[in-house]
């Protein structure tokens, strides 16, 4: 197998894990929760079923909340969660953030010196 073949290979790879990965698994996951606990729990229940009395009410309604509440539990999670210390172990531990923050930092350092020098 050539180079070109083999850059071809790891390129659909990573296409592949994109999309499955970000996308398939997550509509199939999801529809499939739905349906489970459509049968399992609202079918079970006299009270819900009379509520959703088929799958498509019960599955418009638990998109909207599930919308909401996935939104909001995000937005939270960048505010106050996990997110802000994930960035920071993810920049501490990229080589190229630590390279580009540095060479950020030695080009403020110059421009603060031609600064004093101008004043």
């Amino acid at each position: 197998m050539n180079e070109r073949e083999n850059n071809l290979f790891w390129r659909l790879w990573f296409y592949f894990r994109r999309g499955h990965g970000n996308y398939l698994s997550f509509i199939v996951s999801l529809t499939t929760f739905v349906v489970v606990v459509y049968q399992l729990g609202v079918k079970n229940v006299p009270l819900l079923e009379q509520m959703f009395p088929n799958m498509w009410i019960f599955a418009i309604f638990f998109g909207a909340v599930y919308l909401f509440l996935t939104v909001f539990i995000g937005w939270q999670d960048m505010k106050r969660g996990s997110y802000p210390a994930e960035s920071a172990i993810t920049f501490d531990r990229h080589p190229r953030f630590s390279e580009q923050y540095e060479a950020v930092k030695r080009i403020e350092e110059r421009l603060e010196k031609i600064e004093k020098k101008i004043k």
